[in-house]
């Protein structure tokens, strides 16, 4: 959801890859979660109420991709339905379903293990792992959102290595399945270390392409690596921070720090480079022009974005990104008044 196009700006064209999903948005629950969690805790009197209210659309979400995470038991199904959706399983999809099921009171410890199993077995050499696995042959989709490139293998879903690394904290957090999380830790540790050949040198920040905040559209004949988005850095400052957990408790101490470091670098680096002090919220920053190869296109000559990412900031406030109550009061204020 985004805000305050700028004058005179279009939005670029745009090409949506692979066919669209059914289902709850995943970054929507996520925040809905969040929310109902913040909301019970702040307010003792009422969280039973807000509860109940909130209870019955959690269920019916979680519910919408059950059938997806269970495919992952005995590999994905396709059954098309009139409007041209299709059951792929995606793997961000997946996780925060299955969190989303987990507050309904279900145990999804066995659903968790299908996903990271199944993801982590088509993991690449340099630690990229697919966003989903669609069509009758299950195969594996690398993604094009946000890091399109015209070398395939440099396509890249941004918020699988955070899915991959949440998925597995879960399991050691919720589940103690100790033993399991020890045998995936390889496969986080490259899924992380992907990322740096991606961060800017100048900002801290990572870099992926120019799209429209926060959706799974990449426009034609964008320059990978031109863009800090709000919405995949916050994910990362999450990403190490769980990650420090797991080493911690796995005995790895060294690179515990590393991670803590990494995540607490990052949220800096956002403080600096991202927010908008004068409109007080975060906004995706164009570091590299052009964005797009295609002179004819208007966004080949864009150099700054100011249009509203509003869920990328609610991410802000669930990740405690602000860096003082003034910033996060001021953020609040800012979605208050979009929203």
């Amino acid at each position: 959801m985004s805000t305050d196009v700028p004058v005179g700006y279009t939005l670029p064209k745009a090409r949506r890859f692979g066919h669209a999903r059914k289902g709850a948005h995943p970054v929507l629950t996520l925040c809905a979660l969040a929310i109902a969690t913040l909301a019970c805790a702040a307010l003792p009197d009422s969280a039973s109420d807000f509860s109940v209210t909130v209870e019955p659309a959690l269920s019916r979400a979680a519910s919408i991709a059950v059938r997806d995470i269970d495919a992952c038991r005995s590999g994905p199904a396709f059954v098309p339905d009139s409007v041209g959706h299709y059951d792929g399983i995606w793997l961000t999809d997946s996780v925060f379903t299955a969190d989303a099921y987990r507050y309904t009171g279900a145990d999804c410890r066995d659903r968790l293990r299908a996903v990271v199993t199944k993801f982590a077995a088509a993991q690449e050499p340099d630690g990229n792992i697919p966003m989903a696995f669609w069509g009758k042959e299950g195969v594996p989709d690398f993604g094009v959102r946000y890091d399109l490139a015209q070398d395939r293998k440099q396509n890249r879903d941004m918020e699988s290595a955070y899915t991959f690394t949440h998925a597995c904290h879960v399991l050691w957090k919720c589940y103690a399945d100790r033993s399991f999380v020890v045998q995936q830790l390889p496969a986080v540790r490259r899924a992380l270390a992907s990322l740096e050949v991606r961060r800017d040198a100048g900002t801290g920040l990572i870099l992926a392409t120019y799209g429209p905040p926060n959706s799974d559209v990449s426009i034609d004949h964008a320059v990978p690596r031109t863009t800090a988005h709000v919405y995949f850095n916050i994910l990362y400052v999450a990403a190490y921070r769980e990650a420090s957990e797991l080493e911690a408790d796995l005995g790895a101490n060294a690179e515990a720090r590393s991670c803590r470091a990494r995540s607490a670098e990052l949220r800096g680096a956002i403080n600096r480079h991202l927010w908008i002090k004068a409109r007080g919220r975060y906004e995706p920053a164009i570091l590299r022009t052009p964005v797009t190869t295609d002179a004819a296109m208007q966004a080949c000559a864009v150099r700054s974005d100011t249009r509203f990412p509003v869920v990328d900031n609610m991410m802000a406030l669930v990740y405690e990104i602000p860096d003082s109550a003034t910033r996060a009061g001021r953020l609040m204020q800012s979605i208050a008044k979009s929203e």
